[in-house]
């Protein structure tokens, strides 16, 4: 109760609390995972874990591309490595399809 009577003396400040509170909730949790659940409904299994397992990868060029934000060799050792795992499962899958009587 403590924290929620705090707020009564600073309603500017409990209304930036709540905005920030209902901005992870909804926006960077529940959409996401409504989206992700979504998307895996109409792809196979394979094509959604080479998408996902990227998604280190694409939050590194979304900080570089939005906030400015840079990688560091160690960070840079991590983006390829990821790249070159998620490149081989896809090759992979492009050669086991290739095969494979229609």
């Amino acid at each position: 109760m403590l924290f929620v009577r705090s707020f009564s003396r600073a309603p500017a400040e409990a209304f930036t609390a709540l905005a920030i509170v209902t901005w992870v909730g909804l926006i960077t949790t529940a959409f996401p995972t409504w989206a992700q659940s979504f998307g895996q409904a109409s792809i196979d299994a394979g094509t959604a874990t080479v998408i996902y397992t990227a998604q280190p990868l694409w939050a590194a060029v979304f900080g570089f591309a939005l906030l400015g934000e840079r990688l560091n060799g160690q960070s840079l050792a991590g983006a390829a490595a990821i790249f070159a795992a998620v490149a081989l499962v896809a090759w992979e899958q492009v050669r086991t399809r290739s095969r494979s009587p229609s």
